[in-house]
């Protein structure tokens, strides 16, 4: 498990929990932030479906590219 802190505009903490049983290891991120900008929190309300829209983009890149990077296959990214 690896956790990481934000702070600013958006606020809390993401974990990292790393699991393997010998042939595949996963790699789950939990994102537990809220928004502290009401000018933010009205765009992203506003903007909802562009917002989630482009998260699952970059995560599903940001996915490509780490398993390019580690020479590993990326089987299969799951977005709540």
């Amino acid at each position: 498990m690896i956790e990481g802190y934000v702070t600013g505009d958006v606020r809390g903490k993401g974990t990292w929990f790393l699991s393997s049983d010998g042939k595949t290891t996963t790699a789950r991120y939990e994102w537990e932030v809220s928004i502290c900008s009401r000018l933010i929190r009205l765009f992203a309300y506003i903007a909802y479906p562009v917002v989630r829209w482009n998260h699952n983009f970059v995560m599903h890149q940001g996915g490509l590219s780490l398993a390019r990077l580690l020479n590993a296959d990326l089987i299969k990214i799951e977005h709540s």
